[in-house]
């Protein structure tokens, strides 16, 4: 069964006159306020830890976000307790932001290393915290928009190594299960490791629990790993299925018998054995469906029934074909006939020019191959095969690498993004990223979970969804981003959730943020062409008041958050054109 999909970019979507960025010198709103404690950041790992950990731990957003109130943040004081920074007001001075101390992180046991503790919020009531080192807490929040302290129901001991979180939610349908993704880097020591290619690599927990009365245990562990740095975990809000995205491939554990694999082994060596129950034949635009017919088959016997990803053929009763179709058909343009007890069916393909993998999965059909087309695919590609040795012109080189750009070299990295299914823990479906760099993770507008590919020079913003129709779609794109993004050196970036601008932090005090559509007030042209743009992207260079590291960045519509070490400034973007 083929799990492999394919991610198709929206063209409506795409704006291919874009003109780049203009740089503003216009001073966008900011308000600074000193934290009431500091930060809660390891400073020293040591120098014995693998690039995976390096990874993990430089990439730690300290500023965490709220997906059911957009414009309250936290961060983790040092003196580990729970703070919240909220906006009283919807402009900008320097009363208009309070900040709070909600819980105190239990006491754990401080380990050689660990992680920085981590806070993610599983439901409109729920929160979970890693302290680093192997603890996990499960907090009850309450109502977060109301002035309430929060309490520690649950602290629990699941895993010996330390860990992160990297997503955790409530179930949708039921309040009292919670679903968390633990990831942890683990060093290879010795010979007994099922590992065999790398010193270290990425392992991840999928843990379950659930709550009775007051108190919450663990119900169910899957553990699973990955030989690169796993940066996007998320449960949709059903948790029936989670998505991984991870620079090298994902190894799912196998939970079936050997004694049942050698019997499907077998079963299925029989089937390949046997007669096709029909052929098939395709074109870029249509598929040819052939079935044997009993004697004396008469129209009558036969039912043909087409949908827009289904077909369903039966001869006398009987179910000949049924199932789910490889892409979408035109269920309006069928034609079918019976001739020389055969049942011959035209459907025409709803997206021309692509050619299907199979027709129904796990059925026994035959593809013929049309040996006109196999000709003139040969003839298409024929200027790329040759018998004659190419001989260079000494006059014009070929290629130069003088003109290659930063932005031209592709990521060396066998980057995927799988969703697993909940209950049988197997894959179900694939998406290959290889040359196509994932630039960042953003929570979309309805909570749920978006990641930024580059494409070509743009980032584009894959929703992470599943059912049988999709999986992910085209959602929004940022001009020229991946573009922008090669030519620097950065720490954090991300986007609002309605992608009207895009921000990069570099580790000290600049940040860069982007605008996609400003209008233009005075006569701007393009110098080559004449064209005149109503609407223009702008750069805008923002200086930090403060020389500490920048520590974590968030973003809503209206508001640009960066925390460093002591300080907190917030940016009004809402207004600026």
């Amino acid at each position: 069964m083929s799990h492999l999909v394919e991610l198709r970019a929206n063209k409506d979507l795409i704006d291919s006159n874009f003109e780049g960025y203009k740089l503003s010198l216009d001073q966008i709103p900011a308000t600074n306020h000193e934290l009431p404690s500091g930060v809660h950041k390891l400073e020293k790992i040591g120098d014995t830890f693998s690039y995976l950990y390096l990874v993990l731990f430089s990439t730690h957003n300290h500023l965490i976000s709220d997906p059911w109130n957009e414009n309250d943040i936290y961060y983790i004081s040092e003196k580990r307790t729970v703070t919240k920074i909220e906006l009283q007001t919807m402009t900008l001075d320097s009363n208009n932001t309070e900040m709070r101390e909600l819980v105190e992180i239990p006491s754990f046991e401080a380990k050689e290393f660990g992680y920085n503790i981590s806070l993610l919020f599983a439901g409109p009531s729920t929160a979970v915290i890693s302290t680093g080192t192997g603890t996990l807490h499960v907090i009850n929040t309450g109502i977060r928009n109301c002035s309430q302290n929060w309490t520690v129901e649950s602290s629990l001991e699941v895993l010996s190594n330390p860990f992160t979180l990297l997503d955790a939610r409530v179930k949708e349908q039921d309040s009292n299960e919670l679903h968390c993704l633990l990831t942890s880097i683990v060093e290879k020591k010795d010979a007994e490791s099922t590992i065999k290619v790398a010193k270290a690599y990425t392992e991840l927990h999928w843990i379950v629990l659930k709550k009775s009365g007051e108190k919450w245990s663990i119900e169910d562990t899957f553990k699973f790993h990955s030989l690169g740095a796993v940066r996007c975990g998320y449960f949709p809000p059903g948790c029936e299925h989670l998505f991984i995205e991870s620079n090298k491939p994902v190894e799912l554990p196998s939970n079936v018998d050997p004694q049942s694999d050698t019997k499907q082994e077998q079963e299925q060596v029989e089937d390949e054995n046997k007669e096709p129950e029909y052929y098939w034949q395709q074109t870029e635009d249509d598929i040819k469906i052939w079935f044997g017919l009993p004697a004396g088959c008469v129209k009558d016997d036969v039912k043909v029934h087409i949908e827009n990803k289904r077909i369903s053929v039966e001869i006398k009763d009987k179910v000949c074909l049924a199932g789910e179709t490889f892409q979408r058909l035109d269920s309006d343009v069928t034609t079918w006939n019976i001739t020389n007890n055969r049942l011959e069916i035209i459907v025409c393909k709803h997206e021309e020019g692509q050619m299907w993998q199979y027709l129904v999965q796990n059925t026994r059909g035959e593809e013929l191959v049309d040996n006109e087309l196999v000709k003139q695919v040969h003839e298409r590609l024929a200027h790329l095969c040759s018998e004659n040795e190419a001989v260079a012109d000494d006059t014009t080189p070929a290629f130069n690498p003088g003109q290659l750009e930063a932005c031209d070299n592709a990521p060396d990295e066998d980057s995927r993004l799988i969703v697993i299914d909940a209950k049988s823990k197997k894959l179900l479906k694939e998406a290959n990223l290889t040359g196509h760099q994932k630039l960042f993770n953003i929570r979309l507008s309805d909570s749920s979970m978006g990641i930024c590919v580059r494409h070509d020079v743009d980032g584009i913003v894959w929703k992470l969804e599943y059912d049988d129709e999709k999986f992910c779609h085209h959602t929004g794109t940022l001009n020229a981003f991946g573009y922008v993004l090669a030519s620097k050196q950065w720490k954090y970036a991300t986007c609002s959730p309605d992608f009207s601008y895009a921000v990069i932090s570099a580790t000290k005090q600049n940040l860069f943020i982007y605008k996609q559509n400003c209008s233009v007030v005075s006569d701007l042209r393009n110098r080559k062409t004449g064209h005149k743009f109503n609407q223009v992207g702008k750069q805008f260079l923002v200086s930090l008041n403060s020389t500490d590291e920048i520590v974590g960045v968030h973003v809503t519509r209206r508001y640009l958050f960066v925390l460093t070490k002591n300080l907190v400034s917030i940016y009004y973007i809402g207004n600026v054109e």
